[in-house]
């Protein structure tokens, strides 16, 4: 594989959901600048002049990208991977609309995008990732450029029978050079990525070790306890792990602190657009008169309490409380009835609980599901009268801009601390002069 003539070497970690992906530049030692993008519409594209019909000058390059993807070269070494070489030719040659690119004009009429139906179910994850590069790119206004990758992985995905495969696809599909063309602006990137720089990561193991050292977490009973006290307490017991994304909710165990691959399991019919649309209805159900509360209002019913109507705003906690106290019950039953079973876990080893993401926002005043999911636990009779401990994800308001939108960013920047780990590493491996 020829080189990119660059001493661009970027440092980009993903995080690729199923309705959006974090991308998160890592290059600058100590600095992280996200961008998002929707993966809510994605749909091969025929070649057409969109950058003269398009009515949305002021978008963000973020949300109008109209991509032209050709992978110009492989790492060097031919893929054998069956299922990734059919990735490979789906994103060959083609060009895709993707993300909030959804409405654009033609002939006075306004279009929204369906999303595309793709002959295999990682292709959105890729695709996305060569989006997210491109993005930081055209953010540090450079066209060529090596790239050092980490992506994220669901649980689902990296469990001790399927992570050598998930990864030798991963690498076999992005493993490469490419060109990108944006045919809404006509900007052209290009961009390599080698096997050794790039390294597949499971997203729960990313979002704990944040959780850690940042000293996110407390204990909800004891706002003592140090960071020193905290990580014995991960390191002495066992943990079950919940994280609740938009489209999957992923549940994992910790035993003394280890990672247990084989406890991976994820819920793709209770995530937290289940959730979304329960805070819908309950708000449509105290508010009759209301029509169908859309997912942009849903959400920020979750995180504060209140939905705007008209000049007012009215106060729907009551509701948005109803909603997190059905989908807790919900997903409680079935971590009890499937996931338990299923997994051959012993629920009575089980000393604390720890909820993250999306679906764990909750306003003032409203208990999140971290603390439905926690009193359920506590009114069974397998445990003592110190039943379950609950570990709470703790972001410092006056520090954060957005701290809702800081507890979905954990994996991502999780898989960011590693980079600048790495970077003191090499700085310490470096001989002194």
């Amino acid at each position: 594989m020829p080189d990119i003539m660059t001493e661009n070497m970027l440092k980009i970690a993903v995080d690729v959901g199923s309705s959006e992906n974090r991308t998160l530049d890592c290059t600058d030692f100590g600095q992280k600048n996200k961008l998002v993008n929707s993966n809510d519409y994605i749909r091969v594209s025929e070649e057409t002049n969109y950058q003269r019909e398009i009515k949305y000058e002021k978008l963000p390059f973020s949300e109008k990208l109209h991509l032209k993807i050709t992978k110009l070269h492989e790492d060097g070494k031919e893929c054998t991977n069956e299922v990734a070489n059919r990735i490979i030719n789906e994103l060959k040659q083609q060009s895709f609309l993707i993300g909030a690119a959804t409405k654009f004009d033609r002939s006075g009429k306004s279009e929204k995008m369906l999303s595309q139906q793709f002959k295999h179910q990682q292709f959105p994850y890729y695709l996305n990732v060569i989006a997210g590069i491109t993005m930081v790119m055209n953010e540090r206004g450079v066209t060529t450029a090596q790239i050092k990758l980490k992506t994220l992985f669901p649980p689902n995905e990296l469990t001790p029978n399927n992570a050598p495969e998930t990864e030798e696809i991963a690498k076999g599909v992005l493993c490469g050079t490419y060109k990108v063309k944006n045919l809404l602006t006509g900007q052209t990137f290009e961009f390599s990525i080698v096997d050794e720089d790039y390294e597949v990561l499971e997203e729960m193991k990313m979002a704990l070790a944040r959780l850690l050292s940042t000293e996110a977490i407390k204990l909800d009973d004891d706002d003592d306890v140090d960071a020193e006290q905290m990580e014995e307490i991960i390191n002495e017991n066992t943990l079950l792990f919940i994280d609740i994304g938009n489209s999957t909710t992923n549940v994992s165990i910790f035993e003394d602190g280890k990672y247990q691959p084989k406890s991976n399991e994820t819920f793709t019919q209770l995530n937290g657009n289940v959730l979304l649309q329960y805070v819908g209805n309950s708000i449509k159900q105290a508010f009759t008169t209301l029509p169908e509360i859309n997912t942009k209002d849903a959400i920020k019913a979750l995180e504060t309490g209140k939905m705007k109507i008209g000049r007012g705003k009215k106060d729907v906690t009551e509701a948005v409380q109803q909603a997190i106290t059905k989908f807790s019950s919900e997903l409680y039953n079935k971590i009890r009835t499937d996931y338990f079973t299923n997994k051959g876990i012993a629920s009575y080893n089980i000393a604390y609980l720890l909820v993250s993401g999306g679906g764990s926002v909750a306003p003032e005043n409203v208990d999140n599901t971290a603390r439905e999911l926690h009193r359920l636990f506590q009114n069974e009779e397998t445990f003592d009268e110190e039943g379950i401990g609950l570990l709470i994800v703790d972001i410092d308001k006056g520090n954060e801009e957005n701290p809702e939108e800081s507890v979905r960013d954990l994996n991502v920047n999780g898989a960011g601390d590693f980079f600048d780990l790495e970077y003191i590493e090499e700085a310490e491996l470096e001989p002194q002069g």
